[in-house]
């Protein structure tokens, strides 16, 4: 590849020895067919089992294998978009929740002039192949809903995996990110909003892996939590 890639794609990982190995192997199959040069760009967020060491083979040498400290998955995400050299950036999960062949239609919106590009799983033309609990879905609900009264976003899903940005936006986006927990997104998506960037939603295919590791009851404590940091921060002047 000469110069910098067209796209970045960048995975979060922890602790995904069991499923790395195929998701990057289908990744870099989807890439090496794709219209426009690509990089992978793997963070690890400070696993402790063997996702390292399976994950380094398979990320090619136009890509970049980050190793970082655990702080959670919004930690890992921010590390990796602020990394990636393409023009595009597009950060997904190693469970392919959301199929690789949504990535082109995210470039294709990227390309025609949004600044941002979400995944959803609740606008009209989406499908949730397999769903979550009812318990979770639920409660994913609830949140998005506190998350449109926090963050002033009007947008419909805010915690689906699979997000892409112009490279200008992710560089003035992830530079502000404080939060690093599962309420990232809602933080994110606050300073879209904050910023005036251009957003769109994409409504996606969504598959549930059972092998998620969002703890239920912890986790939604700490979402609510950062949802009250994002409104502190912003008294405080912290995104300015």
């Amino acid at each position: 590849m000469d110069g910098a890639p067209r796209i970045s794609i960048v995975v979060p990982v922890f602790n995904e020895a069991p499923r790395v190995v195929r998701g990057l192997q289908a990744l870099n199959e989807y890439l090496a067919g794709f219209r426009v040069p690509g990089e992978v760009v793997v963070v690890d967020d400070g696993s402790t089992d063997d996702t390292v060491a399976l994950a380094r083979p398979l990320v090619p040498a136009t890509g970049q294998l980050l190793a970082e400290p655990h702080r959670g998955k919004g930690g890992a995400v921010r590390a990796g978009m602020l990394k990636a050299r393409g023009d595009y950036v597009i950060f997904l999960d190693i469970d392919m929740a959301t199929p690789l062949s949504f990535i082109g239609p995210c470039l294709d919106r990227l390309e025609a002039g949004a600044d941002v590009v979400i995944g959803s799983r609740r606008s009209p033309d989406a499908r949730i192949a397999r769903h979550q609990p009812r318990v979770r879905e639920l409660l994913g609900q609830g949140f998005s809903f506190l998350s449109r009264v926090v963050t002033g976003a009007g947008v419909s899903d805010f915690t689906c995996g699979f997000k892409g940005f112009r490279r200008s936006a992710a560089q003035a986006v992830f530079s502000r990110q404080t939060i690093v927990n599962w309420s990232f997104d809602a933080e994110l998506m606050f300073l879209v909003a904050r910023l005036g960037l251009r957003i769109e939603e994409l409504p996606v295919v969504w598959t549930n892996d059972a092998r998620t590791k969002v703890r239920l009851g912890t986790d939604i404590l700490g979402s609510l939590a950062g949802l009250l940091t994002i409104r502190m921060n912003d008294l405080r002047g912290r995104y300015r």
